[in-house]
């Protein structure tokens, strides 16, 4: 109980040892705050100019050359500088397969995210991808002429 009364008398002296003067000042910056007008950042704004892409999206080239884009979202307008796209990365189908043939079995190596991958099948087992993998190696081993099958 006593700690109580005395937590509250060390309160009640410390609010009123306030400086009158202090809160004089404060007052004084919050009417100096409000008179001078913030300067507020240039609202933005879609070009009149600017093409439209969808429904949310418009292209503006600006003087500099710069390509912008203008997105709508839920939260406002933003801007961002229009990036060139990197090439598409090869399908997995279209990766470069490496085919070898050991009689009636054909190993089949390709280069994936992860590293290499390898795999073995049966000639009778092989998926439709495998053997299209096998006429392209089939292909670039054989000839293309017969004339160059003669000189062979």
């Amino acid at each position: 109980m006593k700690r109580i009364l005395l937590t509250a008398l060390v309160c009640a002296s410390a609010m009123l040892a306030q400086r009158p003067g202090a809160t004089q000042k404060a007052t004084a910056q919050k009417e100096a705050n409000q008179q001078a007008p913030a300067k507020a950042a240039a609202k933005l704004e879609i070009p009149p100019d600017a093409t439209k892409i969808d429904q949310y999206t418009y292209r503006h080239k600006d003087a500099q050359g710069k390509t912008w884009i203008y997105k709508r979202t839920p939260f406002g307008l933003s801007r961002m500088e229009e990036t060139v796209a990197e090439a598409p990365q090869p399908k997995l189908g279209e990766a470069e397969v490496k085919v070898t043939e050991q009689g009636d079995n054909i190993t089949f190596e390709r280069q994936g995210p992860f590293g290499k991958s390898t795999w073995s099948k049966r000639r009778s087992e092989l998926t439709s991808e495998e053997q299209g993998f096998l006429q392209q190696a089939g292909s670039a081993k054989q000839p293309a002429t017969p004339e160059a099958q003669k000189n062979q």
